[in-house]
C-alpha cells in the first residue's frame, strides 16, 4: 500500500509540476516580453531623445547669431579690410562663447576668423555644401562639430558669410543625452569620436573602454536594435541610432547608448527572484498536495487492506468508509462480500459437507428436487441415559451439557471426513463417503475416537452430569439417497434410504454391548477386515427385517479414566 501511496503521490505531483513548469514557462516567456520591451523602450527613447536634444542645441547654437547686434558695423570693417575686423571676430567669439568664428566672403575665402587651422580649412571646404543652412551637424577628421551660419545680404546679393562652430565633445553629449545614465560613444565608422562614461558608474577608463570598443565597430555593420556586448569585461546592452548619413565622402555618424546588464535587467532579476520564489513554494504546495491527495485516496485502501487481512483470521466485520467515490463503493462491495462470507460460515454450520460441495459445483445456482444412489457408511451415535438425566434438569442446563458434549464430537467426525447429516436430540447422524480407505474402516475408527473423545470430556468436564452420559454407536454400510427433499422455497439436503435405518436399528442394539458398544454390520466388516479387533454380537432380527442380520462389535475399547478428584 505504501509503494501505492508513493505512486499516486509521484502521478499527482509528475502532473501539477507539469502545470507549474508550464505556468513558469509562460512567466519566463513574459519575462522575456519584458526583457525586450525594456531594451527597446529604453533605448528607443534614449534614442529619440538624443535627437530631439541634440536639435535643441543646435538652435541653441543658431540662436546665438540671430541675437548678435552691431552686424552692419562688423560687415563693414570686413568688407573695407579694416584691422578692426579681427578684432571684431575675437570679440564675436568671446560674446558666443564659440570655439571658433569665421567670417568668409560667398566663394569661401577667409577674411576674418579667431583662428586658422585644419579645422577652419575643413569647414570652408563643407561651406559650399552649406549653403545658407542655418544650422548644421559636419564630420571632419577631427570630429564633429556644430555648425551655424548667418549670411549677410547687402544690394539684394549675399556679401558675407559669418560661421561659429563647436567641437562635439563631452558636455555636448551629456547635455543631448539628457542625464547622466548612460554609457555613450560617438562614432564614424570605425572610429570612436567621443566617449561620455556617467560619473559614479562602476566602469574602467575611458581609453580602456574605446579600445574595447572599437573591435566591436566592425562586427555591428549589420543593423540589429540591440546590442549584447562585453567592453573590458563589463557585460553592457548597447543600442546605436544614426546622427549623420554616411555618403560617398566618408561614413556617417552614430551615437551608441549603453548600460550596464545588470542595471537594465534589474526588474526582470527581481521578477525572475520572485517567480524562483513563487516556484519553490509551488513546487512545496505540489508536493503537500500530491501527499495529501494520494494520502486521501489510500489511507481508505489502507484500511480496506487492513479490515481484509484480518478476514483471513475470521474477522468478518463490516468496514465503514463514508463518501461516494469508487473507494466507498470498493467498501460497499466489500462489505457485501464479508456479508456473504458470514452466510457461508452460518450455511457451514448448518448444512452438510456434501450439500455445500454441490451447491458450490452448481455455477448457475439451480435448486433441482431429487437425489442420487451412493454407496455410504452410516454412523448413528446415541447417549444412554440422556433422556432420564434431561427431565432432571432444566431446559438451560440441558442445552448446556448437549452442546459441551457436541463441541467434543464433531471436531473428531470432520477430521476424519465424516459429514453430519443431522442432529436427532442427543443422537448424531453421520455419513462417511469412500475416499483414499474404505468408508466402514474411516468409520469404525472415528467411532473409537469419539468413546475416546468421551472418556476425556468426562474426565476434564467441570460439569458433573457429563460424567453420567455413555455412548452407543450403530454402522453400517450400504446404498443410499442423496439429494435435495422438500419444496423449491423450502430444501433440506438429507440421506434417506433402507441403510440409513439399518444404521439406526443397529444403534438401537447397541445398549446390550459388551465391549465398547459400537456395533457394526456384515457389509462394514467386510470393508474393516483384521484391521481392528472385532467380536461376533450375534445375529439379529432388527425392526422391520424378517431375516435375522448378523452384527458384531468393536473389541478394542479406550480404557475407563479415573474419575477427577472432588
Amino acid at each position: 500500500m505504501r509503494r501505492l501511496r508513493d505512486r499516486l503521490a509521484l502521478v499527482f505531483g509528475g502532473l501539477m509540476f507539469f502545470v507549474l513548469v508550464a505556468i513558469i514557462a509562460n512567466e519566463e516567456s513574459v519575462l522575456s516580453s519584458l526583457v525586450e520591451d525594456l531594451e527597446t523602450q529604453r533605448f528607443s527613447s534614449s534614442a529619440a531623445d538624443f535627437r530631439d536634444r541634440l536639435e535643441a542645441v543646435l538652435d541653441v547654437h543658431a540662436a546665438r547669431l540671430e541675437e548678435l547686434d552691431r552686424t552692419e558695423d562688423l560687415e563693414d570693417h570686413v568688407l573695407s579690410g579694416s584691422p578692426q575686423a579681427a578684432e571684431e571676430v575675437s570679440v564675436l567669439a568671446h560674446r558666443t562663447g564659440a570655439e571658433l568664428v569665421v567670417l568668409a566672403d560667398p566663394a569661401g575665402r577667409v577674411l576674418a576668423t579667431n583662428r586658422r587651422d585644419h579645422i577652419t580649412e575643413g569647414l570652408l571646404k563643407e561651406l559650399p555644401a552649406l549653403g545658407h543652412t542655418r544650422k548644421a551637424l559636419v564630420l571632419l577628421p577631427e570630429g564633429l562639430h556644430l555648425v551655424s551660419t548667418r549670411v549677410f545680404v547687402r544690394n539684394g546679393k549675399a556679401s558675407l558669410i559669418l560661421l561659429l562652430a563647436d567641437h562635439v565633445g563631452r558636455e555636448q553629449l551629456r547635455r543631448a543625452a539628457g542625464g547622466e545614465d548612460d554609457l555613450l560613444f560617438l562614432t564614424a565608422g570605425p572610429r570612436v569620436l567621443e566617449t561620455f562614461v556617467p560619473p559614479g558608474a562602476n566602469l574602467p577608463a575611458v581609453e580602456k573602454l574605446q579600445k574595447s570598443f572599437k573591435p566591436h565597430l566592425r562586427k555591428t555593420q549589420a543593423r540589429q536594435d540591440i546590442w549584447r556586448l562585453q567592453l573590458a569585461g563589463f557585460p553592457l546592452v548597447m543600442t546605436s541610432r544614426p546622427i549623420l548619413a554616411s555618403t560617398t565622402e566618408g561614413p556617417g555618424v552614430e551615437i551608441w547608448f549603453g548600460r550596464l546588464a545588470e542595471e537594465v535587467y534589474a526588474p526582470v532579476k527581481e521578477q525572475r527572484q520572485r517567480l524562483a520564489g513563487l516556484g519553490l513554494v509551488g513546487l512545496l504546495g505540489v508536493l503537500a498536495a500530491a501527499i495529501a491527495i494520494s494520502g486521501r485516496i489510500t489511507r481508505p485502501l489502507e484500511s480496506l487492506n487492513q479490515r481484509m487481512r484480518r478476514v483471513t483470521k475470521g474477522d468478518l466485520n463490516p468496514i465503514e468508509i463514508p463518501g461516494r467515490d469508487e473507494v466507498s463503493q470498493l467498501a460497499a462491495s466489500f462489505n457485501e462480500l464479508t456479508s456473504w462470507l458470514r452466510q457461508r460460515l452460518l450455511l457451514r454450520r448448518y448444512v452438510p459437507l456434501e450439500a455445500r460441495q454441490r451447491i458450490d459445483a452448481d455455477s448457475e445456482g439451480r435448486v433441482i428436487l431429487g437425489g442420487q444412489r451412493t454407496r455410504v457408511t452410516v454412523l448413528y451415535s446415541d447417549l444412554r441415559g440422556f433422556t432420564a438425566l434431561s427431565e432432571r434438569l432444566d431446559a438451560t442446563e440441558v442445552v448446556e451439557l448437549l452442546n459441551e458434549y457436541l463441541n467434543a464430537m464433531i471436531p473428531v467426525l470432520h477430521s476424519n471426513g465424516g459429514d453430519i447429516s443431522d442432529y436427532l436430540g442427543d443422537a448424531i447422524l453421520a455419513v462417511f463417503h469412500d475416499g483414499e480407505e474404505p468408508s466402514g474402516l474411516r468409520a469404525v475408527r472415528t467411532a473409537l475416537q469419539m468413546l475416546e473423545a468421551l472418556e476425556d470430556l468426562r474426565t476434564e468436564s467441570r460439569n458433573p452430569h457429563i460424567r453420567e452420559l455413555k455412548m452407543g454407536i450403530g454402522l453400517h454400510t450400504g446404498d443410499a439417497v442423496e439429494g435435495n427433499i422438500g419444496s423449491e422455497e423450502r430444501l433440506k439436503y438429507a440421506v434417506v434410504g433402507d441403510t440409513v435405518n439399518i444404521g439406526a436399528r443397529v444403534q438401537d442394539r447397541s445398549r446390550d454391548g459388551r465391549h465398547s458398544c459400537i456395533l457394526l454390520t456384515e457389509s462394514t466388516r467386510q470393508e474393516v477386515g483384521e484391521r481392528i479387533p472385532l467380536a461376533f454380537f450375534g445375529n439379529e432380527v432388527l425392526k422391520g427385517k424378517s431375516d435375522p442380520i448378523p452384527i458384531w462389535e468393536v473389541v478394542a475399547a479406550p480404557a475407563p479414566r479415573p474419575d477427577p478428584p472432588g
